[in-house]
């Protein structure tokens, strides 16, 4: 269903044809969607999403943090809305394959912009594993399973939260 109208539909059953005894939010709720509390604003979003915020909430405060950097793969745009930063990288839904040239530049720019966080889950599209990130973007997956370490326990049972090692002075030596 178009994601889009959910809440005219919600709103026409509720208030108009009087369905869930005319209220809003259980016909909101009926629609798979909660309201959720994005920094001060109520959202309606999937239960999915709302479950996957709240578990990045304790998060916050290094993730908001000015010098803290997170790239979101391969679709939770929202999460840098939510976060109050940009996306690290031009692409920012990684759905497709990508050449190994775009995938090196990529990493470049992550290098380049310090980003020191990674949302990363494993949610594909079209029930298509080999749309997975790990699969369409190898070469920018593999630098962040080399670069960072993944929190315990994951943020969902799809997503993980990374944070870069530090460097060791022994690492700065060589």
């Amino acid at each position: 269903e178009n994601y889009f109208t959910i809440k005219p539909k919600a709103f026409i059953k509720a208030k108009l044809l009087g369905r869930d005894g005319g209220n809003f939010d259980q016909a909101m709720n009926a629609q798979a969607l909660i309201k959720t509390n994005v920094r001060g604003d109520n959202l309606w979003v999937l239960r999915d999403t709302a479950s996957l915020m709240e578990n990045v909430r304790p998060f916050e405060p290094e993730l908001t943090r000015a010098d803290a950097n997170i790239l979101a793969a391969p679709y939770l745009p929202g999460i840098y809305a939510t976060l109050r930063k940009r996306s690290p990288l031009w692409e920012i839904y990684f759905l497709l394959p990508r050449p190994l040239e775009e995938q090196q530049a990529m990493v470049q720019e992550l290098e380049s912009r310090q980003v020191n966080w990674a949302l990363v889950c494993s949610h594909y599209v079209d029930d298509r594993p080999d749309l997975q990130f790990s699969n369409t973007h190898g070469l920018l997956w593999n630098y962040l399973v080399a670069n960072f370490d993944t929190l315990s326990p994951k943020v969902d049972q799809n997503c993980s939260l990374m944070r870069r090692r530090a460097i060791s002075p022994a690492d700065v030596s060589q």
